[in-house]
């Protein structure tokens, strides 16, 4: 039976997505500022759209100021009480004069939610529905910031597989990383190295290499690398629900040595998710194209995204969660006139200033979208 397909709640600074499953509902919630909104007002929204659809939040982005990141989470405690959820504070300007560029969220309605813990915060949430376990992953690092980069690079990517654990999973179920990094330009090719040594430890080569993306930009733990991630275990077992997905327009980023994959779908009873790497103007050969026009950039990478989304049937309509990187904040007109001028539909998408890992590469996109089974 085809799931009935539920229309996005969409008004001024609010997206909001149902994707409803038997006897449980997953939300993806985008906040964005209206006017001269605080980053407490805004936090306060995001809290009161999560009750209003009687969610849990499972996963919890804040990109802007860190003073505001941390005065929107500050806010948070106050209204919530008790923070059980995983909240990753990254720095970044909006272009566009707020303090707050915006928040993603992920949260879950109508089933039982296990939270896990690492040095006494949050790190991860866990839910199941009919197909498969879920495992929902953030704020995720060293807690030596002293250490050099690469050791905080692999204690991070250690922790990851300590909080799996704890949900009876391994780095065989990740689907999907996100890597935040401290000055991602001066140790990129570092922590690649790190990646990949751990990737070839717990044997991710010739399996599912995980959708993933790497971006520049602090945070307000002061660490130089900060991980989330989402994982997911099928009950029966040898029943895969992760695939990768080979990106149209451009090769394999393993091809040139990134472990990562294009993108990833999953699939259970209800619907088919995919899951877009960050994605920038890149060739398939792997080479920066259209260096130092921010224009063509983007149509390139708008492009490559669009291509991914016809190859498995979706459209921009089916996009659930987005954020746009932009090396320069003045860059955000392009991707604003893009979209204006295709005509696309107003996207739950976050723009915000950071650094894309290399330096000739302008802006960035990573997209989720969903189609109904």
């Amino acid at each position: 039976m085809r799931t009935q397909l539920q229309e996005p709640q969409v008004i001024p600074g609010l997206h909001c997505t149902a994707l409803p499953g038997a006897g449980l509902t997953q939300w993806h919630i985008s906040v964005t500022p209206v006017g001269n909104e605080t980053p407490a007002a805004m936090a306060r929204r995001l809290l009161e759209a999560v009750r209003r659809c009687g969610a849990e939040i499972l996963r919890h982005e804040i990109f802007g100021q860190l003073a505001a990141c941390q005065e929107a989470v500050a806010t948070c405690k106050k209204v919530a009480v008790h923070i059980d959820w995983p909240i990753t504070c990254l720095e970044g300007d909006s272009g566009e004069g707020a303090a707050l560029a915006g928040m993603h969220v992920h949260a879950i309605s109508g089933a039982p939610v296990k939270t896990l813990w690492q040095s006494e915060r949050p790190v991860g949430r866990t839910f199941q529905d009919q197909s498969a376990r879920y495992c929902l992953l953030g704020d995720i690092r060293d807690v030596d910031n002293a250490a050099p980069r690469p050791v905080q690079a692999q204690h991070a990517f250690e922790n990851l597989r300590a909080a799996l654990a704890q949900a009876d999973m391994t780095m065989h179920d990740v689907a999907r990383t996100w890597l935040f990094m401290d000055d991602v330009l001066a140790w990129y090719g570092d922590f690649n190295k790190v990646r990949t040594h751990f990737f070839e430890q717990e044997k991710m080569f010739g399996r599912l290499v995980p959708a993933s993306t790497g971006i520049g930009c602090r945070n307000s733990a002061g660490a130089a690398l900060i991980l989330g991630g989402m994982a997911l275990r099928p009950h029966a077992a040898g029943t895969p629900l992760v695939r990768e997905i080979t990106s149209p327009l451009q090769n394999s980023a393993l091809d040139y040595g990134s472990s990562f994959s294009r993108a990833v779908e999953v699939t259970d009873a209800q619907w088919r998710r995919l899951l877009i790497s960050g994605t920038a103007s890149i060739d398939p050969a792997g080479h920066t194209v259209h260096v130092g026009d921010t224009h063509a950039q983007v149509d390139l990478t708008m492009r490559v995204v669009e291509a991914l989304l016809q190859s498995r049937g979706m459209t921009w309509r089916d996009t659930t969660r987005a954020t746009a990187y932009f090396k320069h904040a003045s860059y955000v007109a392009a991707f604003r006139t893009y979209c204006q001028r295709h005509e696309l539909p107003l996207l739950p998408v976050i723009c915000v200033e950071c650094a894309v890992c290399r330096d000739d590469l302008l802006f960035e996109l990573e997209l989720d979208a969903r189609l109904a089974v």
